[in-house]
């Protein structure tokens, strides 16, 4: 590809991206363009911010566009004699059309007075165009998958991972729901960030598992590489640092977050295979048990305030020897009836 009809192709992706009607496969050409280098993210971001000041209204009734346009002349011309500039404003000032000025103006007062709003409003304008994507590990499966900037990710039985088609060009956060286990990418001008309704983790450079299912009511971090940040949403604390080797455990019905050095290395957690039942009630396991082997577990009253200690694997252990565990207890009978089982 040529330079002036890469650069051509750049700026055409843009302008699809801004208007919303980008292809996928633009889009994906584009962010690995922009990932490519430090200097081609730069370079996306002054052609973004260049477009986006051509596009704003100038209203010249309330920006002096001649004393705009000779203080620009005066800048560019600071190494020539004060006879050469003298020459150089008196023809411009005859020759350069009023839209020239107009337009110069406009980017005078951009990138002198407001870059940031102009950040802001392009990254508020193109976010709210991208639609997101999902990606799912049904009950009784996982998923792994690598994210556009190269961050790996592990998504347990019952979860649901999703970002913006913009990832990796406008930020890289992800919505998760269930458990996932990241290995981050880092890249220090755009964080990974991952939101659960009471969760933001935010990547240091990082090797992490969260795990926030809906109808569970303990949310947890652990981190096993670098730091990460921790804020908590339902108590809008923030400022938390997670050092490798802790864990957080948060009650979702107060809020409460309590810390602990983590007992389980990076591998057993990326497995997800091990089931650690700590003085767990039945109920509990069964939601535990019924996402992670894709089957329907029914649970009596009975054994609402019944618990139970146990460690399996579910790469090595059925199900039927799980629950044939638990009912050697003496304390729970199950039974499997039309399609699910029933602990009674």
């Amino acid at each position: 590809m040529s330079m002036d009809k890469d650069i051509h192709d750049i700026d055409s992706w843009i302008v699809a991206m801004l208007d919303g009607n980008i292809t996928e496969s633009d889009l994906t050409a584009l962010r690995h363009w922009t990932d490519a280098s430090e200097a081609n993210r730069d370079d996306v971001y002054n052609r973004v911010r260049s477009l986006f000041a051509m596009e704003m209204e100038v209203n010249p009734h309330h920006v002096d566009v001649d004393d705009a346009f000779q203080r620009f002349l005066h800048r560019i011309g600071d190494e020539e004699t004060e006879s050469g500039k003298d020459q150089v404003e008196e023809s411009s000032s005859r020759s350069i059309p009023l839209w020239m000025k107009v337009v110069v103006a406009a980017a005078i007062f951009l990138v002198i007075l407001i870059p940031w709003i102009s950040y802001h409003v392009i990254t508020t304008h193109v976010e709210s165009k991208f639609s997101a994507i999902a990606m799912e590990a049904p009950d009784g499966s996982q998923l792994n998958l690598i994210l556009p900037d190269s961050t790996e990710v592990k998504l347990n039985s019952g979860s649901i991972l999703r970002y913006s088609q913009g990832y990796g060009i406008t930020d890289r956060n992800v919505f998760l729901q269930g458990e996932g286990y990241f290995k981050v990418k880092h890249q220090k001008e755009m964080p990974f960030k991952v939101y659960t309704p009471e969760l933001v983790v935010s990547d240091l450079g990082t090797e992490f598992d969260v795990c926030s299912y809906q109808d569970d009511d303990v949310a947890r971090v652990d981190l096993f590489a670098g730091k990460a940040g921790l804020d908590n949403r339902l108590s809008r604390q923030g400022g938390y640092i997670l050092q490798s080797g802790d864990r957080m455990t948060m009650d979702k019905r107060t809020g409460e977050m309590k810390f602990y050095r983590n007992v389980l290395g990076a591998e057993d957690r990326t497995e997800m295979n091990d089931l650690y039942f700590e003085d767990m009630s039945i109920p509990e396991i069964a939601k535990i048990l019924s996402r992670s082997y894709g089957v329907r577990i029914e649970v009596s009253q009975r054994l609402n305030h019944v618990r139970f200690y146990g460690f399996f694997n579910r790469k090595e252990d059925t199900l039927g020897k799980i629950l044939q565990s638990m009912s050697n207890t003496g304390q729970i009978k199950y039974k499997y009836v039309k399609g699910k089982y029933v602990m009674y």
